[in-house]
């Protein structure tokens, strides 16, 4: 069981970080739009970008670092046995 557990938080990590990258593109796609809007759409746009920028800081720093260290933790624990 201590495997299915190992590969199911290496995987959550992996998830994660192909989110962020899903994320990451968008968010670039959503810059290169910004110059060409006006008014209150161009301000929905800023706002979008710095809620993708947040989540990928809390993404990089927070989230997936939990999960690597988690499975670190479980492969180390498994390999004593």
């Amino acid at each position: 069981m201590v495997c299915g557990a190992d590969h199911q938080l290496f995987g959550n990590g992996r998830r994660k970080f192909d989110l962020g990258r899903c994320f990451f593109v968008v968010g670039i796609g959503l810059c290169r739009l910004l110059p060409e809007l006006d008014g209150s759409a161009r301000m929905i746009l800023a706002v979008a970008i710095l809620g993708i920028a947040g989540y990928l800081a809390f993404l990089m720093t927070i989230d997936v670092p939990m999960y690597v260290s988690r499975w670190r933790a479980g492969a180390t624990d498994a390999a004593s046995f």
